[in-house]
């Protein structure tokens, strides 16, 4: 099971840019929450479990010292152990890295299910589950909104382009991506809370998983640019009807 740390970003606050590490802007001031998609992979995990009670889940995460707040709380969503891989890194770091961090942890665990969110909320990517996958060398699939596991397969229905759903059976072991609204997250339980903030996690540093080639390079983050300004209709009701359909016959929209 990954998960994600990701910046709690206030709607009302002007986002910055740090333009020297080529990101968003974090200072000391800055909130961070678990991966609002991932929490559905959680709950997804947590059901599971509770349908085959002889399950375990490990629930694996990247990120500074400070990323071990959302592993705690998966755990006191019901997560058995939490797996955090330390990075001394602030700022951006590409799915082809992520994934292959994740993937020398895991390889050598046997898991028979892999799931994480569609995708994370800083970057709406989509890409580390699957190449996650491709890592494991294990069969896959994207966007679920229902999975029904057995000892063997798991039968999965997928969000496609068009409206349209695949359903597919993978034999284990596999990985999913979790769509959001496929289930509702349960918030954590008082008593599994104060459990998790006991528990020992296992750390493993980055630097320890052994470099890899990176694929991606971020070369500038900056603001949209405003491509055209927009045109305020003034007058009264039957002038702006008149100045709108001069418009659309300017346009050619009718």
């Amino acid at each position: 099971m990954c998960i994600k740390e990701v910046p709690d970003l206030d709607p009302e606050v002007e986002l910055t840019i740090d333009r020297e590490k080529a990101w968003i802007g974090i200072d000391e001031n800055s909130r961070f929450m678990m991966n609002r998609f991932d929490e559905y992979a959680v709950e997804e995990a947590i059901r599971i479990k509770e349908n085959h009670p002889d399950t375990w889940i490990d629930v694996v995460t990247v990120g500074t010292e400070r990323a071990h707040m959302v592993l705690r709380r998966a755990m006191g969503m019901g997560a058995d152990h939490g797996i955090h891989i330390v990075t001394s890194e602030v700022g951006y770091i590409s799915p082809f890295t992520l994934s292959s961090w994740i993937a020398q942890m895991a390889g050598t665990r046997n898991y028979d299910l892999v799931l994480t969110g569609v995708m994370s909320e800083d970057t709406m990517q989509g890409q580390t589950g699957v190449m996650l996958a491709e890592h494991l060398k294990i069969p896959w699939a994207t966007s679920v909104i229902k999975q029904e596991a057995t000892n063997n397969s798991v039968v999965v229905e997928r969000e496609i382009e068009g409206g349209f759903r695949d359903i597919l059976e993978l034999e284990l072991p596999c990985l999913l991506t979790i769509q959001s609204g496929i289930n509702q997250p349960r918030y954590p339980s008082l008593s599994k809370v104060l459990k998790a903030k006991k528990a020992d996690l296992e750390t493993i540093p980055a630097d320890a998983l052994g470099p890899e080639d990176d694929r991606l390079e971020v070369i500038e983050v900056d603001y949209p640019k405003k491509l055209r300004e927009g045109r305020v209709l003034e007058g009264n009701q039957e002038d702006k009807a008149r100045q709108l359909l001069d418009l659309f016959v300017e346009k050619a929209f009718i």
